[in-house]
């Protein structure tokens, strides 16, 4: 069936993105220009980030995801 996500899914409750938006998580330039492409389907409806290999890169964490990101601190006991 053609047709975009939005024709045949006209109202997700939200956004599920699977990782790796940015070449590597290291750079804030590299993020603003990921949200600047993004603005108009971000402001549609909440986001759910997973974070990917890029945004974590060299095993350094993914603290630069997690701060651009407004993500419930609810887990459990002992997990980030």
């Amino acid at each position: 069936m053609p047709g975009t996500a939005f024709t045949r899914h006209p109202a997700p409750a939200f956004y599920l993105l699977g990782g790796d938006l940015v070449r590597t998580g290291l750079y804030r330039d590299a993020w603003d220009q990921a949200f600047a492409v993004s603005t108009r389907v971000f402001r549609q409806r909440p986001a759910l980030p997973c974070p990917g290999t890029h945004d974590d890169p060299d095993g350094l964490g993914a603290g630069g995801h997690l701060d651009l990101f407004g993500l419930p601190r609810n887990a459990p006991a002992g997990i980030d």
